[in-house]
Parts: C-alpha cells; structure tokens; sequence
C-alpha cells in the first residue's frame, strides 16, 4: 500500500485518533449509499416493500447523504496533502449531491404514495406525480451506483493499484533534492520514482527540453528546473494524459495547480531531476 501523508491541523476532516479521516468516512459513504440505492429501486418497483421499507429506505437515504458529504469534505483535506487522482477527486464531489437529489426526489415519491386511506393510496401510486417521481428516482439510483463504483475503483487504484516505485542511484543533484524532501518530513513516508538518468547531452536550456516532448522521451520545467517524467508516464495515479502534457514544456503552472504544496508529489517528482535549467 502507498503510504500517504497525514494532514496536520487535526480537524475533524483531517485527522480522528490520529487516523486519516477520509478513508473512515468514504468507507461509511461507500456501503450506504449504494445500499440506500439499491433500496429506493426496489421499493419503488415493489409496493409492498415500499410500506414496510419506505420511511427507513428515506432515513437511510439521509444518512448516506451526510456521510457522502463527510467523504468529501475530508478528500478535500486530503488532496491538500496528497497525490489524488483527478478522476476521483471529480466524481467524489459529483456523488454527495446526487445523492442529496435522490434523497429529495425519493421523499417527494414516498410523500405522495403514502395517503392514510387504502383507496386513496393506490390511486397515488397511479398518479402521473408518483410514476415521474418514482421513476426518476429509480434512474438516479441506478446512476448513483455506477458513479459510486467508479469512485470507490479511482480511489483504490491510487492506493492499490499503482506499483510501489523504488529509489534507484541518482545524479548528486537528484540524490540530495531527494533526501532533503525526505528529512523535511520524517513521519510522512514518501514513494519515489525511479530516479532521472544520470547523464544528459548539451546544456538544459528550454530549447533542448522542447525536444524531449514524447512518450518515448519526456522532459519537462517545474520551479526552474529540469525533470526526465518518461518513467513516470505509466506509473502516475492520475493517469498518463496528465504527464503527458507536460512533456517538453515548463509545467510549473499545471503541477502546482493539481498538487500545490503536497511534499509527496514533490518528493516524487523530485527522484527525477535532471538538473536546474539553464539561461
């Protein structure tokens, strides 16, 4: 498992008992709200599940919803000192307001199927408010299940899924930017790459990056200086597209918009250094 970075200001979407919060709320938003889902479809095709089940199925839609967003706000704490993957960032903050829609639409057919009098209860149920209501729920549900599992594997992906990288002999320059990153935070394990090539051609000018601007050989400028990502391309949580596009080019504006001040990814991007660039 690739370790990740505590927060350090302890709030409640950091940190509990000292536990990164994230992983215990989206564990709770990842099994409730597909649950819920699952519950407004099959109250909704089967009325008689609908009166007994209802009102919990709307208890339990409100609870996921609540957790979902906990989930998010403590991925918002965590991307501030992370490497998190776009894809999962994106669609973690879709999910809590689909699910609070669903919660409302779902209310709103519960609400209209539920008269006192048994007459005027299945004439609801026939009614074209509870059909829309009831059948656009069940849509939404189904959709909420999806984006649910799509998250759930962006964010097992970048924990599980992407290969430990191991610190190989670097150029001197690399070497110590590396373990300069690494003493600044001690208690916070940092996965490096495989380190830059040691022996680079002609100066590193924003020329020679320029050439180095592919698959096969991908160089790039952050804060001055020069990085060989071509190793990195298949490796990065976030996807290929996201180096790619910093192949031949200063790419110091997109890396510290998607990571700020995150010292893993600048221990990461760190161990393939080629050197500062030149005038």
């Amino acid at each position: 498992m690739t370790p990740l970075p505590l927060p350090l200001d302890g709030g409640i979407f950091d940190t509990i008992g000292g536990i990164a919060a994230h992983p215990l709320f989206v564990h709770a938003a990842v099994v409730l709200i597909p649950l819920t889902s699952l519950a407004v479809i099959a109250t909704v095709v089967l009325p008689r599940w609908r009166a007994r089940y209802g009102t919990l199925t709307l208890l339990g839609l409100a609870v996921a919803t609540v957790a979902g967003f906990f989930a998010m706000e403590s991925g918002e704490s965590l991307l501030r000192n992370a490497n998190v993957p776009v894809d999962h960032q994106f669609w973690g903050k879709v999910v809590p307001f689909l699910a609070l829609g669903l919660t409302a639409l779902y209310g709103a057919f519960w609400a209209f199927t539920r008269p006192p009098e048994a007459a005027s209860r299945a004439a609801a149920r026939r009614s074209p408010v509870s059909l829309l209501a009831g059948g656009l729920a069940a849509v939404l549900a189904v959709a909420i299940l999806a984006l649910t599992m799509l998250v759930g594997h962006s964010g097992a992906t970048a924990v599980w899924g992407t290969p430990a990288p191991t610190t190989a002999t670097a150029s001197p320059s690399a070497s110590a930017t590396t373990s300069a990153s690494a003493s600044a935070s001690s208690s916070t394990p940092i996965v490096t790459a495989s380190a830059a090539p040691t022996t680079t051609v002609g100066p590193l000018t924003l020329a020679t990056v320029a050439t180095h601007n592919s698959a096969t050989s991908c160089w790039s400028v952050v804060s001055s200086n020069v990085y060989d990502l071509t190793a990195w391309i298949s490796l990065h949580p976030g996807g290929s597209s996201r180096i790619l596009q910093m192949c031949g080019v200063d790419a110091t504006a997109a890396f510290s918009a998607q990571h700020g001040n995150s010292q893993r990814a600048k221990g990461v991007l760190a161990s393939y250094l080629l050197g500062p660039l030149a005038a």
